[in-house]
């Protein structure tokens, strides 16, 4: 487990340079359903979470992105 958390300047940073990157591969746009923790860190309902949920299912250009931007982020995985 990642000893990370993302607060919302972190996730919005994070998903920004998501679609950033795949505007930029000219992938199809994705959508990301936030949920749970991160979904109340986004809306200032807590300070921060050590994850960031989704219930969308993840295409193979959109988890590319995800991946790459972890990296450069020094996010864990998954």
């Amino acid at each position: 487990m990642s000893d990370a958390l993302f607060d919302k300047p972190t996730i919005e940073r994070a998903l920004r340079a998501v679609a950033a990157r795949l505007e930029a591969q000219g992938a199809e746009p994705g959508m990301l359903i936030i949920v749970g923790g991160s979904f109340m860190a986004l809306h200032e309902l807590r300070e921060a979470t050590r994850d960031v949920d989704t219930v969308t299912r993840i295409t193979a250009s959109v988890r590319d992105a995800l991946d790459a931007v972890a990296a450069e982020l020094g996010f864990e995985g998954d």
